[in-house]
């Protein structure tokens, strides 16, 4: 779990990750993070989308602040870091247990993730996308 841990923060870290590699790292780390017993699910996705969520925080100012040509980069960076969110809420979801889980105990579990990412992600939405978002 260190390792796994270590190789998902490296990116944040400075160190050159693909999001697609990024996306297959997030489905170890929920197949793992599925094994832990059930009260610790909500503290364990959290962490993991920790530093997604403050990256997505950094750089959706960059991109208030940022004209012009500037600005394609730091999208991509923020669509990217959307992605990874997505893949954490997909994987932990659908990732296989050693047990039958109740899908809606997993949902319960995904609620903090999305009550501290939701006015970023709603931030992003109205300030970057093409559509009003409520």
């Amino acid at each position: 779990l260190s390792a796994l841990e270590n190789a998902w923060r490296a990116p944040y870290a400075g160190k050159r990750i693909d999001v697609e590699e990024r996306e297959m790292l997030c489905s170890g780390l929920c197949a793992v993070l599925i094994s832990f017993p059930q009260d610790q699910w909500a503290t364990s996705v959290d962490n993991l989308a920790r530093p997604v969520i403050t990256c997505l925080n950094i750089v959706s100012k960059e991109a208030d602040l940022s004209k012009g040509d500037s600005t394609g980069p730091i999208l991509i960076r923020l669509s990217n870091e959307i992605r990874l969110l997505a893949a954490i809420v997909h994987h932990f979801m659908t990732a296989k247990g050693d047990k039958v889980i109740d899908i809606s105990d997993r949902s319960k579990a995904l609620i903090p993730l999305l009550h501290s990412s939701w006015p970023v992600l709603t931030h992003i939405a109205d300030k970057h996308g093409s559509h009003t978002v409520s």
